[in-house]
């Protein structure tokens, strides 16, 4: 789990951007057996390629559930935290800041969109370009990170590649996200 973290950790900070309460309206909370279910509708990933593991710790917080899946430079995440401060602070922490840093630092080309609003425990980072962060990752990466009340979804892709493009695009039309 430390390595998946890691990876996502630095694709969040290439790739993440969070939106605003109007803009984020559009979709809602989902289980990490309703994405389960939607990664294997459009990829080629089986059921024991998709790790849900129950009661888990996640930045030294309390999660009920997370997923973990990794299909060639597509990747998927999913944490549903015990507290919905807990998720919104991993939120803005770990995805919406780290993204706005890279901004102002000039470390991403490409589109995004972000938003979040801390109240309404809504957010998400749309991206599709090129980053730097630090650490492992320097790349182009198309994807998202949502946050939903206590939940978190990751959808990433680290290549420029349209046929990992087009699995993102799938899983997110399945579970009725926005695509970057």
């Amino acid at each position: 789990m430390k390595n998946f973290t890691k990876v996502i950790g630095s694709v969040l900070l290439i790739g993440s951007m969070a939106l605003s309460v109007a803009g984020c309206a559009g979709f809602s909370a989902i289980t990490a057996r309703d994405y389960k279910s939607a990664i294997k509708a459009v990829t080629d990933l089986k059921s024991s390629d998709i790790s849900i593991e129950d009661d888990t710790v996640v930045n030294k917080k309390d999660a009920r559930t997370t997923l973990r899946a990794k299909e060639g430079d597509c990747y998927y995440g999913f944490i549903e935290f015990e507290e919905i401060d807990d998720a919104t602070d991993y939120f803005e922490d770990e995805v919406y800041d780290s993204f706005l840093d890279m901004i102002e630092d000039k470390d991403f080309d490409g589109n995004y969109r972000e938003t979040y609003s801390k109240s309404a425990a809504t957010g998400y980072v749309l991206v599709d370009g090129e980053g730097e962060a630090e650490g492992d990752f320097n790349g182009d990466v198309y994807g998202g990170v949502f946050l939903k009340d206590n939940t978190i979804v990751i959808a990433m892709a680290t290549s420029g590649k349209n046929k990992d493009k087009d699995k993102i695009d799938a899983v997110l039309d399945q579970i009725s996200y926005p695509k970057p």
